[in-house]
């Protein structure tokens, strides 16, 4: 199961790629998949104009971010610790508090052998 973390805009998401990629999770390394859908959305950011594309993350993976990323973070001189952090806690707190319908789209994904994916939204 996957939540949809609003948009991020492609500085919060260089924040993630330089700060959560370079940790582990719970003394793991964050698989292939993560990374690959961390760029893919850091990719999909920087090309559109308003800079922002939306990312699903696994509750584990919100929280791995909690823990990560600091909130005095920058990407150049643009404060985006806050930012990203605000957006992590407004959906931690829905899915802790059994309200996750409302903090995103809940999604199936599966893979097929080649590495690409599908998703089913699902309704509740």
């Amino acid at each position: 199961m996957a939540y949809d973390l609003t948009l991020l805009t492609a500085d919060e998401l260089w924040a993630v790629h330089d700060y959560v990629r370079q940790h582990d999770k719970l003394g793991q390394e964050w698989d292939k998949d993560f990374h690959t859908r961390v760029m893919a959305a850091l990719l999909a950011a920087e090309g559109t104009p308003n800079r922002q594309a939306g990312m699903l993350l696994t509750e584990d993976e919100l929280w791995q971010l909690d823990r990560q990323i600091p909130s005095a973070m920058t990407v150049g001189t643009q404060p985006v610790g806050r930012n990203l952090l605000r957006k992590v806690m407004k959906l931690l707190v829905k899915i802790r508090q059994g309200d996750d319908d409302d903090a995103g789209t809940r999604e199936n994904r599966t893979h097929d052998s080649t590495g690409s994916s599908a998703r089913t939204e699902t309704a509740s």
